[in-house]
């Protein structure tokens, strides 16, 4: 799933896939947040952060982590 230094960030991943599922969505990116700071920022999290504040209607956060994510690449 995520290539980087850190053990738990494949097991972060799945319990945020699995709260996603539950409808717990602050959950789900507290986990992705955990991984950020674990491993740093990567495409597999960006995305799935950006598509569940789409999901949940806050545009404006999911416009600030792409474009964050985007700053990084320049």
């Amino acid at each position: 799933l995520l290539k980087g230094n850190g053990d738990d960030a494949d097991i972060y991943l799945m319990m945020s896939q699995i709260m996603e599922r539950k409808g717990d969505y602050g959950s789900a990116i507290l986990y992705l947040d955990s991984i950020e700071k674990e491993i740093g920022i990567t495409q597999e999290v960006t995305v799935n952060k950006a598509r569940i504040f789409s999901e949940t209607g806050d545009t404006k956060s999911a416009l600030k982590v792409l474009r964050g994510a985007l700053a990084l690449n320049n």
